[in-house]
């Protein structure tokens, strides 16, 4: 996945921008996803600033409005870090928005990079930063092993989304020729002990077919 120029360019500006102001910013591009800049707030709390493409221009996500590029600093300036944290973005925009999205070769070696990645994405000390990172986890792993995404050319994509206060992780396989993830009680397989940690840690999930591709979601609360 090619990062957007537009939304890195913006977000360098904005964070140079913040300069005059009373926070800490940090532009992250994880990978070969998209750039987010965090802002430091208060208690330590890391906030995400997004850059959204909107019909007539770009728009910035912060604490839960939508905002030009110029009234940023001076949001930053008149509360030092309080306000509505980034998981609130969703429901402030009434629609997702992606946090970040990497697509991974299909080797195991890419399931400590989706970590990595995922752990970029969140705040930190967030309470559901452990399960979420395991669920991600775990549903890397058995798309490598378990799916086309796992043989040569294979790949696997995992996205992280704020909608409506909460977050939602998908991770899209190859497809294992028609066969889809679910529950089973004994060991291994698709549906085995990976999705049974899924089940366990996530408040709901599911999949949905993208052609011959699979998208397997998992929903956690955003707070």
């Amino acid at each position: 996945m090619q990062v957007s120029k537009t939304r890195y360019a913006l977000l360098v500006r904005l964070a140079w921008e913040l300069r005059g102001a009373p926070v800490t910013s940090l532009l992250v591009v994880p990978g070969h996803g998209e750039a987010v800049l965090w802002v430091l707030g208060r208690g330590g709390r890391k906030e995400a600033v997004l850059a959204v493409p909107r019909p007539d221009r770009w728009r910035i996500l912060w604490r839960g409005a939508e905002l030009d590029a110029a009234s940023v600093p001076e949001a930053a300036r008149a509360d030092r870090g309080g306000g509505r944290g980034m998981t609130e973005v969703g429901e402030a925009t009434g629609e997702p928005v992606v946090l970040g999205r990497i697509t991974l070769p299909g080797f195991r070696r890419s399931v400590a990079h989706a970590r990595m990645f995922l752990r970029d994405l969140l705040p930190c000390g967030h309470p559901v930063m452990d399960d979420l990172v395991m669920v991600g986890s775990e549903t890397v792993c058995n798309a490598v092993t378990h799916t086309a995404s796992g043989r040569p050319g294979g790949r696997v994509t995992v996205a992280l989304i704020a909608d409506r206060g909460a977050y939602r992780l998908e991770v899209t396989d190859d497809g294992a020729g028609g066969a889809r993830p679910r529950l089973r009680d004994e060991e291994g397989g698709e549906g085995g002990r990976g999705m049974r940690i899924v089940d366990a840690l996530a408040r709901r999930w599911g999949y949905r077919e993208d052609g011959d591709r699979t998208v397997v979601w998992a929903e956690f609360a955003g707070r």
